[in-house]
This record gives C-alpha cells, sequence and structure tokens, in this order.
C-alpha cells in the first residue's frame, strides 16, 4: 500500500516536466558526491589534466549503466526499485592506495575484483540471510544515515576528513547553512512542485549564493582540455590501457565489497519501505538483485576505465524526501548521464559544486535515513541481546567519529574494518548478532495452571521470547491477546488439577503457537454474542473470547484426540 507522503511510486510514470526535473536532481546529486570520489583517486595516482577529465565523463557512463541495472529487474539481476548509482566511498581507502602503488591500471584491475566478490556475495546471500535480521538491517540503514549527516556537517563547516579546511570556515558555514535553510523551507512549507524539487531548488541557490560569494572555482572551464568545444567523444579505455592487481590489496577490497554489500542490502530495504506502508520484513530477490547489479557493474566499470559504485543512499534518501520513487526516474538519469559524458562542460560543472552546497544535500537526505532505520529498529521487539548488539555498535561507530585518532595506528590487518565509522559499526552488529545467535532456540515451551496468575505468566513469556526473536511489535502483541483471552475462558476448559502446555515455533514468517490442555474440546464460535446474551447466558461470554481469539490469528485450527486438546494459533510475520 503506498505511503501518504509518496506522490509517485516504483510503476508510476510521472509527467514529463516532473520526470525532467527529478531527474535533474537526483543526477546534480548523486554526481557531485561520485566526483568527489573520483577526483580523490585521481588525485593519488598523480594523472594529468587530460586523462582527468576524459576520466570523470567515463565515469558517467559508468554510473549510468549501474544506476539502470540497479532499476532494471530481470531474473535475477536488478532491484526493480529507484536506487541511483554513487561511486562507493567503502572502495576509497583500497583505491587510493592502489592508486599510489600501480596507478590507475590497478585500480581498475582491483575494481573488478571487488565486482567479483560482490557478484559472489549475491549468490552466497540465501544462506547468509539469518545473519541479517530486520533490526541490523535497519541499524544499517541508520547508521549509513548518520554518517551521510556527519559528513555533511563536516563539508557544511569547511573541513575535510582530515581536519583541514577545504575554504574559509566563516564563508563556508554560510553557505552551508543558507543552502540548507532554502531546502528545510521549500520542503516544509512549501508546496507542490516546489516540495517535489526542494533539493534542486536549494542546489541553484548554493551556486548562486557560491557565485556571489566567490566559492565557485570557475578556473577550472578555462584549463579545461576541450573548454573550446561543447561536444566530444570520451576515450573508453584511454586511461586504462592495461590493467593489474596486487595480492597486498585484495583484503582492502574483500572488505569494500561486504562494506557495499552491507550498503546495498539498507538501501535497497530502504526503497523497499519508501515504496509500501504496510512493509514487514526485506525482501531478499530484490536485495540479492541489487548486489549483484552492482558486482556485475563494476566489473563493466573496471573494464571501460572506472572505479567501484554502489548504490546510493542519498539518492534513496532524496526520492523519499521528494516523493518521486518512481523506476523511470532511474532510466532517465542513466540516459542523462550518458548524453554528459559527451558534453565536458556539464561534468566539470558538477564536479566543481561547492562543498557546502553538498553537505547541505547530505545533511537533509540523511535525516531521512536515519528516520527509517530507527522505524525498522523499533518495529521489531528488542530485547537484551539487540540492545547490546545496536547499542554498543552505534557507540562505537559515534566514538569513531570523536575520536579519529584511537583508530589510526590500529594493525595493518585490521586496518579496512576500521576505516570508516559505518564500516566498523556494521561489522561490529554483525559479530555480535552471531555470537548472541547461540542459546536462541526457535522452538519453546512453557506451561501454566488456569488461574488468575495465567495473563501475567504468558504475557512476560511471549514478550521474552519475542524480544529474543527480534520478532515485530503488532505480531508479539495479537498473539499476547489471543493467549490471554485463552486464559480467561481455560478454567471451563482444562480438567482439574491439570495444566495447559504452550508451545511457540517461529521462523520469521510465521508465529505458531499450540496450546495443549486435558479436558473439554474448544469451539470457535460463529456469531457475536448480543448484549442481552452477555448479561444472562454464562456461555456467552465464552463465544465471545472465542471470537475475539479467532481474530486475533491469522489462522486457528483445533484438533480432539479422545480428552486430548489442541488449539493452533498461526500469526503472519
Amino acid at each position: 500500500m503506498r505511503p501518504a507522503n509518496l506522490v509517485y511510486g516504483v510503476n508510476d510514470r510521472p509527467p514529463l516536466p516532473i520526470l525532467i526535473l527529478s531527474t535533474a536532481q537526483q543526477t546534480a546529486a548523486t554526481a557531485a558526491i561520485s566526483f568527489a570520489t573520483l577526483i580523490a583517486v585521481l588525485d593519488a595516482a598523480h594523472v594529468d589534466v587530460d586523462t582527468a577529465s576524459n576520466a570523470l565523463r567515463v565515469s558517467m557512463i559508468a554510473l549510468g549503466l549501474v544506476t539502470a541495472l540497479q532499476c532494471l529487474r530481470w531474473r535475477l539481476i536488478g532491484t526493480g526499485y529507484l536506487v541511483p548509482a554513487v561511486f562507493a566511498t567503502s572502495y576509497l581507502p583500497g583505491m587510493m592506495m592502489a592508486a599510489g602503488i600501480g596507478g590507475l591500471p590497478l585500480v581498475f584491475g582491483m575494481t573488478m575484483f571487488a565486482g567479483v566478490v560482490q557478484t559472489a556475495m549475491a549468490f552466497a546471500l540465501p544462506r547468509l540471510r539469518p545473519f541479517f535480521p530486520t533490526e541490523i538491517t535497519g541499524f544499517v540503514v541508520f547508521m549509513i544515515g548518520l554518517g551521510m549527516g556527519i559528513i555533511g556537517i563536516r563539508a557544511m563547516a569547511g573541513v575535510g576528513d582530515d581536519g583541514a579546511a577545504m575554504v574559509p570556515r566563516a564563508d563556508s558555514a554560510l553557505l552551508g547553512l543558507s543552502t540548507l535553510a532554502v531546502i528545510v523551507t521549500v520542503s516544509v512549507w512549501g508546496g507542490g512542485p516546489a516540495r517535489t524539487f526542494s533539493v534542486l531548488l536549494g542546489i541553484v541557490a548554493g551556486y548562486l549564493l557560491a557565485l556571489a560569494m566567490g566559492l565557485l572555482d570557475l578556473s577550472v572551464f578555462a584549463n579545461h582540455p576541450s573548454s573550446g568545444s561543447f561536444l566530444s567523444l570520451p576515450g573508453i579505455m584511454a586511461t586504462a590501457p592495461r590493467f593489474s592487481a596486487s595480492p597486498a590489496l585484495l583484503l582492502p577490497f574483500v572488505v569494500g565489497a561486504l562494506a557495499c554489500s552491507l550498503r546495498a542490502i539498507g538501501d535497497v530495504t530502504t526503497s523497499q519501505k519508501i515504496n509500501d506502508s504496510q512493509w514487514r520484513r526485506p525482501d531478499m530477490a530484490t536485495i540479492e538483485g541489487g548486489i549483484l547489479a552492482c558486482g556485475l557493474g563494476n566489473i563493466v566499470s573496471g573494464l571501460i576505465g572506472s572505479i567501484g559504485a554502489n548504490t546510493s543512499s542519498s539518492g534513496v534518501g532524496l526520492a523519499a524526501a521528494s516523493g518521486v520513487a518512481s523506476r523511470r526516474v532511474g532510466y532517465a538519469m542513466a540516459a542523462l548521464l550518458l548524453v554528459l559524458a559527451f558534453i565536458p562542460g556539464i561534468a566539470m560543472g558538477l564536479a566543481v559544486m561547492p562543498r557546502p552546497v553538498l553537505g547541505a544535500v547530505m545533511l537533509f537526505t540523511g535525516c531521512l535515513v536515519i528516520m527509517n532505520g530507527l522505524q525498522m529498529i523499533m518495529s521489531r521487539v528488542i530485547d537484551m541481546r539487540k540492545t547490546i548488539v545496536v547499542g554498543v555498535s552505534m557507540v562505537l561507530g559515534i566514538g569513531h567519529d570523536i575520536f579519529p585518532e584511537l583508530f589510526r595506528h590500529a594493525p595493518t590487518w585490521i586496518a579496512p574494518f576500521v576505516e570508516s565509522s559505518v564500516v566498523i559499526s556494521i561489522v561490529m552488529a554483525l559479530l555480535l548478532n552471531f555470537l548472541f545467535r547461540f542459546g536462541v532456540r526457535k522452538t519453546v515451551t512453557t506451561s501454566f495452571h488456569p488461574d488468575a496468575e495465567a495473563g501475567q505468566l504468558l504475557y512476560t513469556f511471549l514478550q521474552q521470547q519475542g524480544g529474543a526473536w527480534a520478532a515485530r511489535q503488532d505480531v508479539i502483541q495479537r498473539a499476547i491477546r489471543g493467549l490471554c483471552e485463552f486464559a480467561e475462558v481455560a478454567p471451563a476448559l482444562v480438567a482439574a488439577d491439570r495444566r495447559v502446555a504452550v508451545t511457540a515455533s517461529f521462523d520469521e514468517y510465521l508465529l505458531t503457537i499450540e496450546i495443549s490442555w486435558t479436558g473439554q474440546p474448544f469451539e470457535v464460535a460463529r456469531v457475536l454474542p448480543s448484549e442481552d446474551e452477555l448479561l444472562e447466558d454464562d456461555s456467552a461470554m465464552f463465544r465471545l473470547s472465542s471470537i475475539l481469539i479467532a481474530r486475533a490469528a491469522d489462522r486457528i485450527a483445533v484438533k480432539t484426540e479422545g480428552t486430548g486438546q489442541r488449539l493452533v494459533l498461526t500469526f503472519n510475520h
């Protein structure tokens, strides 16, 4: 069911003006982030201006390809959702090392290796599904959003990851806050199309203000090799005449592929939730398709002379913020990026987007991603195990951003796991979740005597087990209502001095509760008793309780074997 704030869902066909503006908005935001990553790699490789210019344009082809693959849903490939592509910062440490050791050929060779690793992870995901429950997926989404927000604040303040100033702090803060103010004002108090394109309006306002403040570097256009021509062909593989590999870089790129796969799980899950207000759990088939699209896309990216790409969390957040989540926007993005690859001036214009403007976009979209993650986490019953998993991992990730010097001198073998707050927190969450799976049984039993204390005992039993299983809150509450109603009528059904056995089983898709006792059979009434019957007929209350039990469960079955009775309640999860 479509959420109320979604204007155009995944299968909708937006009007042409909406499609054009949404495509421009998504392309501007994701391309600017991608170019910042690519430029850092090119700087590390010490390439000349002509090579860098060509790499920027080839990168547009690669981004368009991966975006199209993500929006596609063909057999095992793609998600079928609007999931734009962006160059992955998770690969950045490995790519920087590769650029310094062997230049761009080594970067492209290791990018193809990372694509192979991600492709293998996509096929292995069904076996790994128990290690990615909804609360862990929600935590991944939350940390991705938090990381986006922190990066955004740094960019708005004019401070890089290493603490070095990029532009004067006062000017940077003014530009970033002004851009954020435009985006927030339009998105909160604007109406109609203005609210839909609040981010695009903010970017345009940011460019104009940066130009007025002298923070927009226009000299790059004069020095551009193709400054004299409006159209020119990008040289596919001109920057990568050969490929190479290095065993020393295998671990950083494997870790990067793992981090990218986890990010893809979070981004695709967020896209599912954006398009369905009745979302319950991640659809693993589309997640596998998204990871596979990234893997195949990275293999091709390396072949044509580009770097590793992955799903764009900011792009998914932007779809939620604008209310335009149609996959047709993704296809239009792919086409636009392909066209822009032949227009060198446009690529450079996106590449020089002022970092405070980009930071404002990151902070705004990060807030939406954070809230989606929190909703996923809190949709489940959280016990002490899950509290420790989420709490410790979150504090560790935030601590990495507050005290980065604690992790800068980590041993070489562990360095790839602690290179960012998002990676270290997600790795810790996976490790703790794996550890705490020990001792959690999928089938548990208890028993009770039909007396006044039975309701409280059953309530505590299901609450504790729901937390251990991380089951959905609403399902556990329905199961509690059904069991407590049975406890009300149990004295009339159970033989004297006999106890009632309760067996609960959970497998992520179903919660099954089997109630066994010796005594009278349970009968489900078909018609609700009237008010007069409830006052005059002693059996009317029993009939009412039986109907309430049947309505609490999705399916109900009654079985009788002599004096042995069984009532099976099944709840869809």
